[in-house]
């Protein structure tokens, strides 16, 4: 090896720290800045016999870029909150169910349907969360949709369902039965059907407080559940009615 040639491979090799530095640097820069966070109030509205019953509450969801390669592409969900619930006039309460990449995606879903996103012009189904959730909450919208547009829904793009609606006796809580929003009477009985949910954009913490005492003694029991009441995508288990 010549002289010159040894120079310019030494050279290389004192640029070598500088190079790993500035990939480094980009590649910690990308993961944090895709670390997006949106609170929103999630109501549930039910029309009775008696006069319409409503519940709400506070959901902070999350989406994490990590070290790429762990997870779906790098990409985790995270929710924290409670399931809403809005107490029937016969003691039964009917839930929204939590579920990570149904919660994430909702708020754009109902943005959409909503009619909040002019025309939903080409340049805003292109945006990514982030940008989106930045204009949500600038905007600070409360998006109302109603439970026939929640039935006919078909996904466009991961996530994009509506939650999961049950109803239950808190006093026999395996008496679990799935409501379909089009067909609300199957589930609800005579005379009951679900006006549709409202989601708004707040800057609030989550809402964690739950006390259902029955809820961690029936977790064999909501598997049986979600087999034999209809279309529950996702399976029921605790952490779909209180997420840490």
């Amino acid at each position: 090896m010549t002289f010159p040639t040894l120079r310019l491979r030494l050279l290389q090799l004192a640029y070598l720290p500088s190079v790993l530095l500035v990939i480094a640097t980009l590649t910690v820069r990308a993961i944090f800045r895709r670390n997006w966070c949106l609170r929103y109030e999630l109501a549930i509205e039910v029309e009775t016999p008696t006069g319409p019953r409503r519940g709400s509450s506070i959901i902070e969801v999350i989406v994490r870029r990590s070290v790429p390669f762990w997870g779906a592409n790098g990409i985790n969900f995270g929710i924290a909150g409670r399931a809403p619930s809005a107490e029937l006039p016969d003691g039964r309460l009917v839930f929204v169910l939590l579920h990570d990449a149904t919660n994430v995606g909702l708020a754009r879903l109902a943005a959409e349907d909503a009619d909040f996103i002019p025309g939903i012009s080409d340049r805003i189904r292109r945006m990514n969360t982030g940008t989106l959730w930045s204009y949500l909450k600038a905007k600070r919208p409360v998006l109302h949709v109603d439970a026939a547009t929640m039935s006919r829904r078909t996904k466009t793009y991961p996530g994009a369902t509506y939650p999961d609606l049950v109803v239950l006796d808190p006093a026999h809580p395996t008496s679990i039965r799935a409501i379909d929003p089009a067909n609300p009477e199957l589930g609800l009985g005579r005379g009951f059907r679900v006006v549709g949910i409202t989601l708004s954009v707040v800057d609030a913490l989550p809402d964690t407080a739950f006390d259902l005492p029955w809820l961690p003694g029936i977790s064999s029991a909501l598997d049986r559940v979600a087999t034999s009441t209809g279309p529950l995508r996702n399976g029921l288990r605790p952490s779909r009615f209180i997420a840490p």
